[in-house]
């Protein structure tokens, strides 16, 4: 088994200096993207991370996810069909609005209080974690580095990881085989859709993954 990525502190892959403005947080934001901004204040950012392309609410969120269910239902598993229905109820519960800065592949969703989730998808190609691009690591190394920095495993179901003491859940790194977590492969179509998302505060186990399985990728 592989060993984990050690933190290259100030300093990436590359042996360049890490840009903080393009850093992971965990539970504080996402370089100048910090949990608690209000929407203007994220726009006024667009010069650093894109302007925004798409904005709205997430009024009647649980209707568009029954009809992209019936629609498409039959593509996924029973588990990501579930976790898409808690996931609709929880956004329309909120009563927020979301942000899209295309350019960067960013997603931004706020509640009353400002920011509160943050998305990465591959398009973040700067994105930066304890000194490594985080999506230039295989699967194995992410979900390792996540483990450690989690200080412990993940729950994993379908496609998705959640580290809850960091408030960190990574989709499309891994699938589920015979009941066990493997770090998805490059090969896999699904790689190129692989997504980080940052909460301002912990999931409960039953709005994210409430059927998760705990697995390791660290040798303890």
């Amino acid at each position: 088994m592989p060993d984990v990525p050690k933190s290259r502190g100030r300093y990436n892959d590359d042996g360049a200096r890490m840009s903080a403005d393009w850093t992971i947080y965990p539970l504080v934001g996402f370089g100048r993207l910090r949990f608690g901004l209000q929407a203007n204040e994220t726009s006024s950012l667009a010069l650093l991370y894109g302007s925004v392309e798409g904005e709205g609410t997430f009024e009647n969120f649980s209707a568009i996810e029954e009809e992209t269910r019936r629609l498409f239902g039959g593509f996924f598993s029973q588990d990501t069909l579930e976790a898409g229905r808690a996931e609709a109820r929880r956004l329309e519960a909120t009563g927020g609005r979301r942000q899209s800065l295309a350019q960067n592949g960013i997603d931004l969703e706020f509640s009353d209080s400002g920011l509160v989730e943050i998305t990465l998808s591959s398009a973040t190609r700067q994105a930066e974690f304890e000194g490594h691009s985080i999506f230039a690591l295989s699967s194995s190394e992410v979900l390792m580095l996540l483990e450690s920095a989690n200080d412990g495993p993940g729950r994993y179901g379908s496609t998705g990881a959640a580290f809850d003491a960091i408030s960190v859940y990574l989709d499309s790194f891994t699938t589920m085989t015979s009941g066990v977590a493997v770090p998805m492969s490059e090969d896999d179509d699904r790689f190129e859709e692989r997504t980080v998302t940052l909460r301002a505060t912990p999931w409960r186990a039953d709005e994210m993954l409430p059927d998760g399985q705990t697995f390791s990728f660290i040798q303890r």
